[in-house]
C-alpha cells in the first residue's frame, strides 16, 4: 500500500478521533457538567479545547495533502474513495430497520456521497459522523492500512 495513502487516511482518523472528542465534551456540557466538580468540568472544558485545536491542524493539514496527492497521483485518491465507499457500503447492509439504524444508514449514505464529492474532486476530504457511523476498524486496516 502506498505510503501516502496511508498517510493521509491517518490524518482523517485523527480528525474523526477528535470529533469524538469534542461529541463527548458536548455530551458532558449538555448533561453531565450540572453534576460534575469544578475540577471536572476544567478538565472537560481543556478536553474539548485541545481536541478543537487537533481537529483544526489536522483538517489543513489534511487538505493539503489531499490536494497534493490529487496532483501527483490522482489514482490513489480515487483508491482512497473506492476504500471509504466500500467500507460505508458495508455498513449501510449491516444495519437493521429499526428506527436509529434507519437514521445510521442515511447518515452513511450522506457520508459516502461525500466520497464522490472527493473523486470529482470538488471536496478534499469527508466530514465523517463520529456518532451515527462506526466503520469496521479491521476492514479499515485492510483497506487503508490504518
Amino acid at each position: 500500500m502506498d505510503p501516502r495513502l496511508v498517510e493521509l487516511e491517518r490524518l482523517l482518523v485523527r480528525r474523526y478521533e477528535a470529533g469524538a472528542i469534542l461529541l463527548d465534551v458536548d455530551m458532558y456540557d449538555r448533561w453531565g457538567a450540572a453534576h460534575g466538580s469544578p475540577e471536572e468540568q476544567a478538565e472537560m472544558a481543556d478536553r474539548g479545547a485541545r481536541a478543537n485545536a487537533e481537529r483544526q491542524e489536522v483538517s489543513r493539514e489534511l487538505a493539503v495533502r489531499s490536494r497534493a496527492l490529487r496532483a501527483e497521483a490522482p489514482e490513489l485518491i480515487d483508491a482512497w474513495c473506492d476504500a471509504h465507499e466500500q467500507l460505508l457500503t458495508e455498513f449501510i447492509a449491516s444495519r437493521e430497520d429499526d428506527e436509529r439504524q434507519r437514521t445510521e444508514k442515511f447518515v452513511a449514505s450522506e457520508e459516502r456521497d461525500g466520497w464522490r464529492r472527493v473523486r470529482a474532486g470538488t471536496s478534499d476530504f469527508v466530514e465523517e459522523n463520529t456518532f451515527y457511523v462506526r466503520v469496521d476498524p479491521r476492514r479499515r486496516r485492510e483497506l487503508l492500512g490504518v
